[in-house]
């Protein structure tokens, strides 16, 4: 379902930004939060594994709880020879030296799988930065995941119990109520798309705002940010008007 939301305001000079729920856009990730997808405390980035050889992993950032509760962070790391995506298991950083990047605080019990050998063999070519695999572990969206998955012959029940147990904080913007099923992840993983266009109708004390957004089964709650600051240091936000 596309809306086109427009709405008037007062302002000498207006920029503005069309959000939903609490999405904001830093960089190229989209940091989201419409309902916590993790529980409070210590998180790891870590390779998830995928299914697919030519996308093996999966650069997420997750809770240590959910590690500790993750059945998957077995096997062997990827190689180029590994063929089978039932074999390799997620990398998982240690707390300390060259894994202390990826954490904060704390400990989880799993940490330091497929994380051995030096910069050119093993985990750590994966996650350091400059390492020689560095590029088969990337960060991508759960509409990306899908894609990958589904070319590497995984079903819909598998891909959204998969996307369930990494319990990642780049998924919680497309995350239904109630969690990934196969009934919903196809339509969930893409379901949600903002783009704000150019104020029109700029006048002295008045300016038109417009922006489209593809909802779909997300609960959304559509509103702009507006104000004379260039890079919306202070801004002002409204509720959007609504028009099919």
């Amino acid at each position: 379902m596309n809306n086109l939301f427009n709405r008037a305001f007062r302002a000498t000079r207006v920029l503005a930004i069309l959000v939903f729920a609490s999405v904001f856009v830093l960089g190229e990730y989209l940091v989201v939060a419409p309902e916590p997808a993790l529980a409070a405390g210590p998180r790891i980035t870590l390779c998830h594994r995928t299914k697919s050889t030519t996308n093996p992993y999966r650069l997420i950032t997750v809770s240590n709880s959910a590690v500790n509760g993750h059945g998957n962070h077995t096997g062997s790391v990827w190689t180029p020879s590994n063929t089978n995506g039932q074999t390799w298991g997620d990398i998982i950083p240690d707390n300390s030296g060259d894994g202390l990047q990826f954490w904060e605080n704390g400990s989880v019990s799993n940490k330091d799988l497929n994380w051995a050998g030096d910069v050119n063999s093993g985990g750590r070519s994966f996650m350091l930065p400059g390492g020689a695999n560095a590029s088969k572990c990337s960060r991508m969206t759960a509409k990306r995941f899908y894609e990958i998955s589904k070319q590497a012959g995984q079903t819909d029940a598998e891909i959204a119990a998969d996307l369930e147990s990494q319990e990642a904080n780049e998924d919680a913007a497309v995350r239904p109520v109630g969690g990934f099923t196969a009934g919903n992840v196809a339509s969930s993983v893409g379901s949600v798309s903002v783009t704000t266009k150019t104020p029109s109708a700029i006048g002295s004390t008045t300016a038109t705002l417009e922006g489209t957004i593809t909802a779909g089964s997300t609960s959304t709650t559509p509103k702009f940010q507006w104000g004379t600051s260039a890079t919306l240091d202070t801004f002002s936000t409204t509720s959007a008007g609504t028009a099919n």
